[in-house]
């Protein structure tokens, strides 16, 4: 499976960014993080803080898909940062040993991802959000 980008500055505990102006996303950050239990960091994209750290992460992509940067310095994206970002958190193992093995279950798993991505702003409002964001 091929590695996403690299970043130079490299953390000591797993990051994942997150769109900090969605609810749905925003939701899914804090889970991850209390599933993780503070042994990761959750930045929402749009902070400064981001640009700083990450400069190699374009905010076009940061503004399509979640990330999550690993304590090697690759970075994944999309489902498979979220799988894996559950697998860390030992909450489910299973979907990212599937999504690992299975390469069509892994381009189930990215479709799915985008066609949420696209519709976060509904979802959110289906949600509980009215307006879709904060």
């Amino acid at each position: 499976m091929p590695l996403g980008p690299r970043v130079e500055s490299i953390p000591t505990r797993p990051v994942l960014i997150y769109d900090g102006t969605c609810e749905l996303c925003r939701a899914w950050a804090h889970r991850w993080q209390t599933q993780n239990g503070g042994g990761a960091e959750c930045l929402p994209a749009e902070s400064a803080r981001v640009r700083e750290r990450f400069p190699e992460l374009s905010p076009r992509a940061l503004a399509t898909a979640v990330h999550l940067i690993r304590t090697d310095g690759t970075v994944s994206s999309g489902a498979e940062a979220i799988l894996e970002a559950q697998a860390r958190g030992k909450a489910r193992t299973w979907p990212w040993r599937i999504y690992r093995r299975y390469p069509r279950f892994s381009r189930m798993a990215e479709w799915a991802y985008r066609w949420v991505a696209r519709h976060r702003r509904l979802l959110s409002r289906l949600a509980g959000s009215p307006s879709g964001t904060p």
